[in-house]
């Protein structure tokens, strides 16, 4: 059943020394649907939202228990005095009201939690009509009903008896199983990620603690004592309206607790406030030469003047996932936040598959450098699952155009682009990359999953001019087949602590590195804003010139290697020693003196066709670090171009 729900103006309640900040608005114009979830009657409301962009994967559930059972007329109001109807216009979101099966909250009614969860949708390939999309299951073949929202945002609301329904069952660590069509079963963390309760009688106490944001209002005298033993994040508070839900409550602590976080992969991650962070962002359009319109969104620092023609700034274009929104990806990926302090400008393009090729994004370039004052040599690209193959395909067919890209978790074969149609592509232009794969991801990123991510790395080796020629050998590496002439980790400080990306890097013939590789430990199919600090790091050091070339400058890196070795990017800036002409040693040369023995060192008899380079690289991990060799050398190195077969030398090690 659905009704048409006019939208009607909310009177600002006030308590006693708190102002309207920010003021309840009028409800928006909305739909309310009834329907059967298990045995629970449920009523998704849903808000008419102006939002340009895609809101799927960034849309809370919410979800309210109430005092009583509802009706679709008093559901609406409901939605819509208890504050919750402004808050999902604003986000894109919907407000589903749960009834109890019977006349008051029994054990029976927290089946519905799982069910209603199981609904839940966030994909932005699917289509959503007042909250509701009926499309069909790829993998059954059969129609599926789900509500519009993301899971990694499960705001439960509760008052009165609701709330102590609520507090009773699901302020814990909730874990559901999904069965798919093929039989395979997967746990997921469902544990909600914020509750608030309005009212409550009875708040348990509990010995189980669950990283949950809580907020009760006018709770019994335990209240603080049972929050202290649950979360670090509870917030105990009273109000006047004492019968009901205070909505101006509602919207003025919403950003602070339930609207402050979102859960991923087991951690509760802060939801990123721009504006409170000094970060500009701006929802725009732009039509494209065949008529169509492409949607983004653009980042940059509140104190970054990004049209000041005397002082042009960098960009970094950013691609989602398929089934991914701009917002979702701006959130995870951190990029905006990295623009702040690094003072470039970040745009996230909405919906990009399937509906801007890697020509119209050039297009799309093109009108950013009319409005903003963006350094050409200086523009980069980076991109997850569709938008990593997205970020290939620049690498492919418009190399000139960008000073490196960071392509994460996926790729297509080489020549095939993001919409599966066969192009010509780059086989010489330089391009510097940061691909990032998962080493749990059920999709192929990483080498040892898929041959076409061989291919890819072949293909990228070739076109930057790699000196290891590339083949797979799992005995070498079991994730990429092969090692970096330099090989460091990076490790979460703060979130995904348990995640380490190792970083390969691997130098072309000029004695440059261009390419990296980076495999993330306990990391699935998902966007981790580390990997884009890492990759800014790395890419940063990069700028196009006008004809076609690189240059590097020296930069200092933010997520320096855990163990010290890689802080900047000396690795490109220190000078490369000339290598001795061929041979390299002389078949006959005098004998050498043998080195004194050096505390620390271990030594090396000198093979033939090596040099101070080759040896550092196989000892020390870096050719760069040759000049350590020869200053434990210089008793019997009167030339570092010019050692001898059967030479013995000190390598130290200790360095």
């Amino acid at each position: 059943m659905k009704r048409k729900i006019l939208s009607a103006l909310l009177s600002c309640a006030m308590v006693a020394g708190l102002t309207c900040a920010p003021a309840l608005a009028a409800a928006p114009q909305a739909e309310v649907t009834e329907m059967t979830i298990g045995e629970n009657t449920v009523y998704v409301y849903a808000p008419e939202s102006d939002m340009v962009v895609s809101s799927t994967c960034t849309a809370p559930c919410f979800i309210l228990f109430g005092d009583e059972a509802y009706t679709a007329d008093t559901a609406q109001a409901e939605a819509e005095s208890s504050g919750l109807a402004q808050l999902a216009a604003q986000e894109g979101a919907t407000v589903v009201l749960v009834n109890p099966q019977g006349d008051s909250w029994a054990d029976v009614d927290t089946a519905v939690y799982a069910a209603l969860i199981g609904m839940y949708s966030n994909s932005s390939t699917s289509t959503f009509v007042n909250g509701i999309s009926n499309d069909v299951n790829a993998m059954t073949g059969q129609q599926e009903t789900k509500i519009l929202g993301d899971t990694g945002k499960i705001y439960l609301y509760g008052e009165g008896s609701g709330a102590d329904f609520v507090a009773a069952n699901f302020m814990k660590s909730v874990v559901l199983d999904t069965t798919y069509p093929d039989g395979v079963t997967i746990s997921f963390d469902r544990t909600p990620t914020s509750v608030t309760l309005f009212n409550p009688a009875v708040i348990p106490e509990t010995t189980a603690p669950a990283d949950i944001a809580v907020a009760v209002v006018n709770g019994p005298d335990n209240t603080q004592d049972s929050l202290d033993a649950l979360t670090e994040k509870a917030v105990v508070d009273t109000s006047a309206v004492t019968d009901g839900i205070d909505s101006q409550w509602v919207v003025d602590h919403y950003k602070a607790i339930s609207g402050a976080y979102r859960r991923q992969a087991g951690f509760m991650i802060p939801v990123h406030d721009w504006a409170a962070e000094g970060i500009v962002e701006t929802v725009e359009s732009f039509t494209l030469a065949d008529g169509s319109t492409v949607n983004y969104v653009t980042y940059y620092g509140n104190d970054l003047d990004v049209t000041d023609t005397s002082s042009a700034v960098p960009l970094v274009l950013i691609f989602h996932g398929g089934g991914n929104t701009a917002l979702y990806e701006a959130q995870a990926s951190e990029w905006p936040l990295i623009g702040k302090e690094y003072g470039f400008i970040t745009v996230a393009v909405d919906l990009h598959y399937p509906n801007t090729t890697a020509a119209q994004t050039v297009e799309l370039l093109d009108h950013l450098k009319s409005e903003y004052s963006i350094d050409a040599s200086r523009v980069y690209a980076s991109g997850f699952s569709m938008g990593s193959i997205k970020s290939w395909d620049l690498f492919e067919q418009y190399p000139t155009l960008f000073a490196g890209v960071a392509p994460m978790d996926g790729s297509n074969n080489v020549g095939i682009d993001s919409y599966n149609q066969q192009v010509d592509y780059n086989t010489d232009v330089v391009m510097p990359v940061f691909y990032v794969g998962g080493q749990t991801s059920p999709l192929p990123e990483l080498a040892n999953q898929d041959a076409k991510i061989q291919e890819r790395i072949a293909y990228a080796f070739s076109v930057n001019g790699v000196e290891q020629e590339y083949s797979y050998n799992e005995a070498v590496n079991p994730w990429w087949g092969v090692n970096g002439e330099i090989n460091y980790g990076v490790t979460d400080q703060v979130y995904f602590t348990n995640s380490t990306l190792n970083v390969h890097l691997f130098q072309s013939a000029d004695g440059r590195y261009y390419t990296a590789l980076a495999d993330a430990t306990n990391q699935s199919h998902e966007v981790y804003g580390r990997n884009s600090w890492a990759a800014w790091d790395f890419l940063s050091q990069f700028s196009r010139n006008a004809d076609g070339s690189l240059t590097i400058s020296e930069v200092t890196y933010s997520r320096p290697s855990d163990d010290g070795s890689v802080t900047n990017n000396s690795y490109n800036t220190a000078p490369i020693p000339e290598e001795p002409d061929v041979p390299d040693v002389p078949d006959t040369p005098e004998e050498p003196e043998d080195p004194t023995p050096v505390p620390g060192t271990i030594t090396h008899t000198v093979l033939q066709g090596e040099c101070l380079w080759t040896i550092a690289r196989d000892y020390l991990g870096s050719g760069t670090l040759w000049e350590n060799i020869y200053n434990a050398n210089r008793d019997t190195i009167s030339n570092p171009n010019l050692i001898y077969v059967g030479q013995i030398l000190n390598i130290p090690m200790a360095q």
